[in-house]
């Protein structure tokens, strides 16, 4: 209770469902008092009271108060429990005969506006509605990175921006690969997280014309490197701008387009594997990355080439419902 800052533990020990109830504070086995029964006398850790109250008070200074069946079953259990609550730091042990018992308690529980610590077995668990112990999936926004320089991938960029929110992070490839390229990777990382920090969908993209293409033979020529060279710099350099965007903030998924783009944040990212879970569209891959930096989000990878118009709208859709439940 220290450690919580908890003003209030309920302990409800009855499993009702296995035989064990809990009346005028004392646990029971088949309505067998538990000092009464075969666990009294086990060798490692012998019963000395069939109390709750008793069996607590030994380890604790803290006041431990009962709740009786007739107030569990009543109007007036939550304001009991609140004003307990209210007045000390407490530990209240709750009778329950039964799973509805349990069920009145777990209502009672949701109406309290003390800090609260539970202590419970299967039956009370049970009984909590869902609502006390999950939270809802957040709707996390994608990172795509859109390493292809493919008309396709272009067109399929402007579909979804038009219907999506859609944040776009255009990388200058020449500035990327040049002598200052550090500071093109920390502009791209925090311009990116702002923008998934918005809920947004948000797109590395490294080539937003045909014009782009030309570049490439240019920039060949200025590195020194062959084409292959220059494609793997690249590739690694996206890899490490989506490390460094995935360690600043939350993502959904990621949506990865192009053979060698997937290959440099899977590995970026220390993935030892793709594991395929379903198919977004012919050839266009659902999967996770094994024993990654991103755990069992979503990954969607597609050929620079590949797809129709709406691939990218439909993969990020398809993410989206993943989080909805739909």
């Amino acid at each position: 209770m220290q450690a919580s800052g908890a003003r209030l533990a309920i302990v409800a020990a009855a499993i009702p469902a296995a035989g064990r109830t809990t009346l005028h504070g004392e646990c029971r086995v088949h309505n067998v008092p538990l000092v009464q029964t075969e666990f009294a006398s086990d060798p490692k850790t012998p019963i000395v009271s069939s109390h709750i109250k008793t069996l607590i008070g030994l380890q604790t200074e803290i006041p431990v108060h009962e709740v009786d069946l007739a107030v569990v079953r009543s109007a007036g259990l939550s304001d009991a429990l609140q004003r307990l609550g209210r007045q000390q730091r407490c530990i209240v042990v709750v009778d329950a005969e039964q799973d509805g018992d349990l069920a009145l308690l777990a209502q009672s529980i949701g109406r309290l506006e003390v800090p609260l610590l539970l202590v419970g077995a299967a039956g009370l668990a049970n009984a909590l509605p869902s609502a006390c112990y999950l939270t809802a999936r957040q709707r996390l926004p994608v990172l795509v990175v859109a390493g292809s320089m493919s008309d396709a991938t272009r067109q399929q960029i402007v579909f979804a921006e038009r219907e999506l929110a859609l944040g776009i992070v255009d990388i200058d490839v020449e500035a990327l690969v040049a002598a200052d390229g550090a500071r093109v990777v920390q502009q791209t990382v925090r311009r990116a997280v702002a923008l998934l920090q918005d809920r947004q969908h948000c797109v590395l993209r490294t080539c937003r014309d045909a014009d782009a293409r030309q570049l490439i033979d240019r920039l060949c020529e200025r590195t020194q490197l062959s084409r292959q060279q220059l494609g793997d710099r690249i590739s690694q350099t996206l890899g490490e701008i989506a490390l460094a965007i995935i360690n600043h903030t939350q993502i959904g998924g990621l949506f990865l387009t192009g053979g060698d783009i997937a290959i440099a944040v899977a590995r970026a990212l220390g993935a030892e594997g793709y594991r395929i879970d379903g198919e977004v569209a012919p050839c266009v891959p659902c999967g996770t990355f094994i024993n990654s930096e991103i755990d069992d989000l979503p990954v969607i990878t597609k050929a620079g080439g590949f797809g129709g118009p709406s691939t990218l709208r439909d993969a990020l859709y398809f993410i989206e419902e993943m989080y909805s439940g739909e």
